[in-house]
């Protein structure tokens, strides 16, 4: 019975967080943006995901202070932390840089250490996309940053791309027939 009530519970919190980032996306598109900004913060309370991160970053970047830009910005990178290619946190992100002061926002050292983690951790267990989708919202946040990664990266690109040439098998050198097929018996 214990199970079936923490079941319920989950359901609950997880539709609650929905229905708040549901308001969200309605009060955003009314122009209530410090409204929308709340419930976007509580709907991450229950569950994180870029798309929802985007919303907020949007909401504080329409409140055009100095602080709700950092906010923006913090949103963005934590978006592209969890999703390295999701186009909407991209595209604010862009619009972030072309405001005032867009440029001096920069990721903190602990954000972009996770990211280079992350990235290398993904590059070198063989998911190169993974690896290369990390260092591109690196360079995106912090350019500067991401110079560490470059060479790997390239690396990554290179073998994503198919352009390894493939380790060349030294000659079979056997005179039996049944490991060398040019060798008649």
């Amino acid at each position: 019975m214990a199970n079936a009530s923490k079941h319920n519970e989950d359901a609950e919190h997880a539709l609650t967080g929905t229905l708040f980032a549901n308001r969200a996306a309605a009060l955003l598109a009314l122009g209530r943006d410090e409204e929308a900004e709340h419930d976007c913060r509580r709907a991450l309370q229950r569950c994180a995901s870029a798309k929802l991160l985007a919303r907020c970053a949007v909401a504080c970047l329409r409140q055009n202070t100095d602080a709700s830009r950092s906010d923006a910005f913090g949103c963005i990178a934590e978006a592209l932390y969890l999703e390295p290619q999701h186009s909407g946190a991209r595209k604010v992100l862009l619009d972030l840089r072309k405001g005032p002061k867009g440029n001096a926002l920069r990721p903190d050292a602990d954000y972009v250490k996770r990211v280079l983690d992350r990235a290398r951790r993904r590059g070198t267990r063989g998911m190169l996309g993974y690896g290369v989708a990390y260092y591109e919202a690196l360079r995106l946040l912090a350019p500067e940053e991401a110079v560490v990664l470059y060479a790997e990266v390239s690396r990554w690109n290179i073998a994503l791309a198919g352009r390894i040439p493939e380790p060349v098998a030294a000659p079979v050198v056997a005179k039996d027939p049944t490991v060398d097929p040019t060798v008649t018996a």
